[in-house]
Parts: structure tokens; C-alpha cells; sequence
């Protein structure tokens, strides 16, 4: 993840999403994601998912809700490779 960065405090929203573009040789890349974990670990929810390494994230989880809390932002990369579907 370029952006934000490990230390970086979010204000307001929209805020403009940078991973790092996934460049392996997959059958199938499906999308970008993040997930959002409280400094304790437990998961608090994830963003929608991105066809882009770069998006916009507006502060609203998939499923409903909004990320209030102080969270760690984990990237993820959906995609497919021989049949199998990979997270």
C-alpha cells in the first residue's frame, strides 16, 4: 500500500486509495480491495472492490457502515490463476 502510509492520519473523506499495482503473470486479475482491522486486530470491515490499483474511498464499508474507528489498512488482490480464485 503507497497510500496511506503506515503513519498517515486520515481527516476527511473522499480519500484518494494508491496500492501498488499487481503485476504477476495471473490468468484473471478481478479486483483491488482493503480491509480494515482496530489496533487490537479484529476485523472492522472492508472498502468495495476496484478494478484500479488507484480509488477513491468515500469512508463507507461494504455491507454498510462507515470506518470511524483508528484502523490498519491491509491491501488485497483478487484473481484467478489455473482454475483457482486467490485473495
Amino acid at each position: 500500500m503507497e497510500k496511506p502510509a503506515e503513519d498517515d492520519t486520515i481527516s476527511a473523506w473522499p480519500y484518494q486509495v494508491e496500492l501498488s499495482p499487481y503485476v504477476r503473470d495471473v490468468d484473471s486479475l478481478k479486483s483491488y480491495q482493503v480491509g480494515f482491522f482496530s489496533l487490537d486486530g479484529e476485523i472492522l470491515g472492508w472498502s468495495e472492490e476496484f478494478s484500479e490499483p488507484v480509488f477513491s474511498f468515500t469512508g463507507e464499508m461494504r455491507g454498510g457502515g462507515n470506518l470511524t474507528d483508528d484502523a490498519a489498512w491491509r491491501a488485497y488482490v483478487h484473481f484467478d490463476q489455473d482454475g483457482y480464485s486467490f485473495s
